[in-house]
């Protein structure tokens, strides 16, 4: 007699690299996210803020809160490397930003944790790695869902600060004059401001300016989907929109978003694919003058109107104040224009089943990111609205500057599976070879034109004066071949060893290549006959333990062979144009290199009502790319990246459902 396991166990089926596997059948670190939690539940409009304490050894956090920036840092298992630790996300099957993706699209969400389950992603997935799945559509009448929220935001914990005027200037004078100096202010202005007592607050202000700069603001998310389809063809399309005021003025964010995928079976061994998504999205351009909201409000006093009701804007009133004093409202509305990103996607993919047990698929991706920014300077000036007069006239030269940058990712891959039983079905085995091509360019534009007087934006290459104009041009391109094999006996003995190998134009042709193995086996004990005794309090029992490399090549383009700059240089009498070195090559830069073991306990007890897993890693990784410093006698050049530093990181994780 064999201990039987709930069904819900049994048939779960999570999504690992290039095919899916029953959970009790994994033999590496794989954990699978509740979506519902995350779409359903959790108030967020990106997908990044929403995995926050949904996997062990995922840790979240958030540099910053403007709208559109509002992303998060994601490391699987701690800081693995000197560079960036942020894990590859692969989004149906091409390599892409997490929050390119609406959470209410997401079908599901697995992450990789050990080299034995991200090796077959080779290189780029050294840090762990985020698969997801967007929704399809079912068979069946047509549905349509609606998911949206409205937030009032605010912000939390303020600064407590001195708001009344006459006690600041009493304040900073008696500093003063424990510092034997003289004080700043008038005595008799400190009276007047003090015998208002905030009766003319244009005359004799008392700001916090923290209530000036900050406001409530209605947050909204709208995401509505229809999906269905037959037997022969189903669909899912989805519409999104976002808006996030800011509780800054001029800060805010709007995003428009559609996916649309369509799968048709139009023979029972044929399987064609359409995946189409995108977003456009515009952020306001005060959200850039931010960090000196913070530093000017901070160094600020109480006693200047930040902004008067015909919409002028304050500067200092008092007799003695710093006439240069800084509105931070000023900063927040200093700038006209806009930032504005489009970004497309499509996926063309088919399948072929010609045997049973047999499956060919291949899938051609192209996604492109634009950018077209444009700004120009607004300047205000700063009243004293006690005297009436300007206190500070802000100007400068007049310009506008726009920046267009462009991305191209274009992503090609094969594969082969075959997979069967045998044995009386006792032994099961799969294998699977493929191959994949990625070419990633991108382009990038700025020009500013200075002296512009015309205030129709419809003239803007039209305008005379002087300009300064700057533009790069670069690409990489990979091409990798991998191949998996999963062993089974009776369900009781599994095996799985993966081999991937990757070519990257970024390193020259003898290093170019790098070679990424694993292997992981487990053993479900609680299948064995000696564990009959133990059902009730021990109904689920695994042994799992991994090894495996994997590669990282973060560094730039053009790190291995030198670059070259233009300069200007004198030859007689005259100006010439000519070539310099910009950048010193490093012919021998070739991978880093992480090596993960794991080691895993899954259990399940009081009838698989409480599972849990516990988990020791270890990851070494050596070869790192680091930039170090450059000795002097290179002169103005700068040195690339070498292959000279080693990190270690270990750990234990402790899973509890």
């Amino acid at each position: 007699m064999k201990l039987k396991e709930s069904s819900e166990l049994i048939d779960e089926v999570v999504v690992v690299g290039y095919a899916s596997q029953k959970k009790v059948n994994l033999s590496g670190s794989v954990a699978s996210v509740n979506m519902d939690d995350i779409s359903e539940k959790r108030p967020i409009t990106n997908l990044s803020s929403g995995l926050a304490g949904m996997a062990a050894g995922v840790s979240v956090t958030s540099s910053s809160n403007k709208p559109g920036e509002d992303n998060t840092s994601i490391m699987i298992r701690g800081q693995g490397t000197l560079n960036s630790s942020s894990p590859l996300v692969i989004i149906d099957g091409v390599e892409s930003n997490i929050n390119t993706v609406a959470p209410q699209d997401v079908e599901s969400m697995t992450v990789l944790k050990d080299a034995a389950s991200a090796s077959i992603y080779g290189s780029r997935a050294a840090n762990g790695v985020i698969l997801i799945t967007t929704k399809k559509g079912k068979s069946g009448k047509i549905n349509i869902d609606y998911t949206g929220y409205a937030a009032i935001q605010s912000i939390g914990h303020t600064i407590d600060a001195v708001t009344n005027y006459a006690d600041y200037m009493s304040l900073k004078n008696e500093a003063a004059k424990n510092s034997n100096r003289a004080g700043q202010y008038d005595p008799q202005m400190i009276e007047d401001w003090r015998a208002d007592n905030g009766r003319n607050p244009l005359l004799y202000p008392n700001t916090d300016w923290v209530d000036e700069v900050f406001k409530s603001a209605l947050a909204t998310n709208h995401n509505l989907s229809l999906s269905g389809g037959s037997e022969k063809v189903t669909f899912y399309t989805s519409f999104g929109y976002n808006d996030n005021p800011g509780v800054m003025e001029n800060s805010g964010y709007q995003r428009y978003s559609f996916r649309s995928n369509v799968e048709a079976k139009p023979l029972k061994w044929l399987t064609l694919g359409m995946k189409l998504g995108g977003y456009l999205s515009n952020r306001e351009i005060g959200s850039g003058q931010i960090s000196n909201v913070f530093t000017y409000g901070s160094a600020g006093t109480p006693g200047i109107v930040y902004r008067a009701p015909d919409g002028r804007y304050g500067g200092a009133q008092a007799l003695g104040e710093d006439i240069q004093l800084d509105n931070p409202l000023v900063y927040l509305n200093s700038r006209d224009g806009n930032y504005k990103r489009r970004n497309f996607r499509s996926t063309f993919n088919g399948a072929i089943t010609p045997l049973e047990g047999l499956t060919i698929t291949g899938s051609y991706t192209y996604e492109l990111t634009d950018d077209d920014n444009w700004e120009k300077p607004v300047y205000h000036d700063q009243w004293d609205f006690l005297h009436e007069q300007i206190v500070k006239h802000n100007t400068g030269r007049t310009w506008i500057s726009n920046f267009n940058g462009k991305q191209e990712r274009m992503f090609m891959d094969a594969t082969i599976r075959y997979e069967d039983k045998v044995l009386n079905n006792r032994f099961s085995f799969s294998i699977l070879a493929g191959a994949s091509q990625e070419l990633f360019r991108s382009y990038n534009m700025t020009a500013k034109k200075y002296d512009w007087t015309d205030e129709s934006m419809d003239v803007i290459n039209g305008f005379t004066g002087d300009a300064e104009a700057s533009g790069s041009r670069s690409e990489w391109a990979m091409r990798s071949y991998f191949g998996r094999i999963n062993l089974g006996w009776d369900d009781k003995y599994l095996v799985e060893v993966n081999l991937r190998a990757d070519a990257s134009s970024r390193f020259l042709k003898e290093n170019r290549w790098g070679y990424f193995p694993s292997v992981s086996a487990a053993w479900r004990v609680d299948q064995e006959n000696f564990m009959e005794s133990t059902r009730g309090w021990l109904d689920a029992f695994k042994l799992r333990v991994s090894y495996g490399e994997l590669g990282n090549n973060s560094v730039g383009n053009y790190d291995a062979v030198s670059t070259y700059n233009d300069v200007m240089y004198g030859l007689g009498q005259q100006a010439q144009l000519g070539m310099t070195i910009s950048s010193l090559a490093n012919g021998g830069l070739t991978w880093e290199s992480t090596a993960i073991t794991n080691v895993a306990v899954d259990f399940g007890t009081l009838q698989n009502r409480l599972t849990g897993t516990l988990e020791y890693f270890y990851k070494n990784t050596k070869d790192i790319l680091i930039s170090l410093p450059a000795p002097l006698v290179h002169g103005n050049a700068g040195i690339p990246k070498q292959n000279s530093a080693r990190v270690r990181n270990q750990g234990f994780e402790l899973t509890l459902n």
